[in-house]
């Protein structure tokens, strides 16, 4: 994945989270992310934002999500 990103190009990835929790979003784990895996796939990249989090929606809804903001090097 790095190396498809322009130099100096950034990543910015927002997805499901596997969770145990009742949460919104995709029913079949196969469309979830698994905890440690955004930071896995960013591995050759600058890290400038990761989080992994239950999140309220704005409808007042859980969500678990994982988002990355993340950099490839000049």
């Amino acid at each position: 994945l790095a190396a498809s990103l322009a130099p100096g190009g950034f990543l910015i990835c927002e997805q499901h989270l596997v969770s145990e929790e009742e949460v919104i979003g995709p029913a079949n784990p196969a469309y979830r992310v698994k905890p440690g895996d955004l930071r896995s796939i960013a591995s050759r990249l600058q890290i400038h934002y990761l989080e992994e989090a239950l999140l309220r929606d704005p409808d007042g809804q859980m969500a678990a999500l994982a988002r990355l903001v993340a950099q490839r090097s000049e």
